[in-house]
């Protein structure tokens, strides 16, 4: 057995725009930490560090636990329940503050 170790340093994103393949690692490494968060993957052998600021680190984990209400929110009740809008909207509000913070966009629109 593997254990995967995942480091993201949203402290280093500035430039990200910029840099295609970098994005794309970064939007996989928050696709990964999700999975994990949904228990879709072996979290037992994975080990997550996030690098940042106290203010980037607390936008985003609020955006992380906002895509994790969603889409716990959209498996058990569907696109169109309430509370899957609700949860959206709270994703989209939360995209945005993360986006004021990081000065990048959220990879996962």
């Amino acid at each position: 057995m593997f254990k995967l170790n995942v480091v993201l340093e949203i402290n280093k994103l500035e430039n990200l725009q910029d840099d295609e393949s970098e994005a794309q690692k970064y939007a996989d490494t928050i696709k990964d930490i999700l999975k994990s968060l949904l228990n879709y993957s072996d979290t037992s052998r994975q080990s997550i560090s996030i690098l940042g600021t106290n203010s980037q680190l607390r936008s985003f984990v609020k955006m992380l636990k906002a895509e994790k209400e969603f889409m716990e929110s959209y498996r058990d009740y569907g696109s169109d329940h309430l509370q899957t809008v609700a949860a959206k909207e709270k994703v989209e509000k939360e995209a945005q503050q993360f986006e004021r913070t990081m000065g990048i966009e959220w990879p996962l629109k």
